[in-house]
C-alpha cells in the first residue's frame, strides 16, 4: 500500500484547488488528505492572529499525527509549499517525500524580509480597505500570473468564483502572519534535510525556475522538474502533468 498523500493549497486557495489534479491521479489505496489552511475557505469563528507560520506548521503536524497516516508523501503549492517545507524540516519523521510546486524557502537578508513584510502589509491593507473583489482584481494582474491569460475563460472562472468566497479579514491575516518575510529562511536547515525533494516549476515562471534550481542545489536530495508551456499556477495550467509527476515521483 502506498503512503498517505497530503496536499497543501496556496494563498487564497482551498480544497477545491486540487480537484483537477486529484481527478487525474492514479487511484490510490491510501489516504488522501486535503486540508483547508487556517484563514482560508469557509473557516468559521474569530480570527486567530496567534497562528503564525510556525503555529500553522505545528497544526498541520498534529493533523498528520492524529489522522494516524504517517509517514506521508507531502505536496505543497506556493504558500502551501513553504508550509510543507517547514513541516518537513520541523518533523522529518512525518514526511517520506516532498514535492514543492512553485515554492521556495525563506529570505536570507533581514532587509529583504522587512521589505517583503511591508509589501504584504500593503496587500493586507488593500483587502481591508477596498474588499475582496478589488483585491483579487489587482492580485491576478501581477506578472507572476501573466500566463493565466492563456487559459480559456471557462477554465479560470470557477477558480475566481471560489476565491471570492473567502473573508477579506482572514486573507489579510494570512498575508501578515505567513508572508515570505515572516517565515524562517531555512538556509541551514535545507542543507541538512535528508528527505527527497522534487521542485516543480512552470517553464514560463522564470522567477521560480531560478529559485527552484537554487534550492535544489542546496538540498542533499533535491531535484527539479520544469513543466513546458505553464507558469506559476500549475494546479490550473497543467493539472494533468502535475498529477503525472506526483504519481511517478512519490512512488520512485
Amino acid at each position: 500500500m502506498s503512503n498517505p498523500l497530503l496536499l497543501l493549497h496556496g494563498f487564497a486557495g482551498g480544497t477545491w484547488s486540487w480537484e483537477q489534479v486529484t481527478a487525474a491521479l492514479t487511484p490510490r489505496k491510501s489516504a488522501l488528505l486535503v486540508p483547508t489552511l487556517t484563514y482560508h475557505e469557509s473557516s468559521d469563528g474569530e480570527l486567530l492572529p496567534e497562528v503564525d507560520f510556525a503555529g500553522e506548521v505545528e497544526r498541520l503536524a498534529n493533523l498528520v499525527v492524529h489522522s494516524g497516516a504517517k509517514p506521508i508523501d507531502l505536496v505543497g503549492y506556493s504558500m502551501g509549499g513553504r508550509l510543507a517545507l517547514g513541516l518537513a524540516i520541523a518533523h522529518p519523521e512525518l514526511v517520506r517525500s516532498l514535492v514543492l510546486v512553485s515554492a521556495r524557502r525563506g529570505l536570507d537578508c533581514a532587509m529583504e524580509q522587512a521589505c517583503r513584510r511591508q509589501v504584504d502589509a500593503n496587500w493586507a491593507e488593500l483587502l481591508e480597505r477596498e474588499g475582496l473583489d478589488a483585491f483579487l482584481d489587482r492580485w491576478w494582474t501581477q506578472p507572476i500570473f501573466r500566463s493565466l491569460s492563456q487559459l480559456a475563460p471557462e477554465r479560470l472562472a470557477p477558480e475566481l468564483a471560489h476565491r471570492r468566497s473567502h473573508r477579506a479579514a482572514q486573507l489579510a491575516a494570512a498575508l501578515r502572519k505567513w508572508g515570505l518575510g515572516c517565515q524562517p529562511a531555512y538556509s541551514a536547515e535545507v542543507r541538512r534535510l535528508r528527505t527527497p525533494v522534487i521542485l516543480v516549476a512552470g517553464k514560463l515562471d522564470e522567477k521560480f525556475v531560478g529559485l527552484s534550481l537554487d534550492l535544489a542545489a542546496e538540498l542533499p536530495r533535491g531535484r527539479c522538474i520544469m513543466v513546458e508551456g505553464a507558469g506559476h499556477q500549475l494546479l490550473l495550467e497543467a493539472p494533468g502533468e502535475l498529477a503525472r509527476i506526483i504519481d511517478e515521483e512519490i512512488e520512485s
